[in-house]
């Protein structure tokens, strides 16, 4: 597949949007940065996480997808924060955290930057599933 010099002008573009304080480049979220500290934290205690985590509805939700997945499959499902957190790891929650803050940052209002974030996490989906997979 080969590329062209207009293939790359949309980064061009957005990078000179950045650069001329036209578009702005979002932050994670408190919360994430909490989880993500207390997650780092050897001592961290199940009932200090399950508090944190559950303090965002969203993310409780896809964590409880991920543990009752096919993939991680447990004779009895997970049914509590608590069980999800012991199904996928402490290092699988950190991952997944991130993953879902980075992903809702990303709210785009421009077309042409949707088509480009689209296509990059197309790209990386399937570059992660096939390494995965491997």
């Amino acid at each position: 597949m080969e590329t062209t010099q207009s293939d790359y002008s949309i980064y061009r573009q957005v990078v000179t949007q950045l650069m001329n304080d036209q578009e702005q480049l979002p932050s994670l979220p408190m919360l994430t940065l909490e989880i993500r500290r207390a997650l780092a934290r050897p001592e961290v205690s199940m009932p200090q996480l399950v508090g944190l985590i559950s303090r965002d509805p969203a993310l409780s939700a896809l964590l409880m997808k991920y543990a009752s997945s096919a993939l991680l499959r447990t004779r009895v499902a997970p049914k509590t924060l608590q069980d999800v957190l012991r199904v996928l790891g402490l290092q699988q929650v950190d991952r997944v955290v991130m993953l879902h803050s980075v992903k809702s940052l990303f709210v785009l209002h421009s077309p042409g930057h949707k088509l480009l974030f689209m296509d990059a996490w197309q790209r990386l989906t399937l570059k992660a599933s096939i390494c995965g997979f491997l």
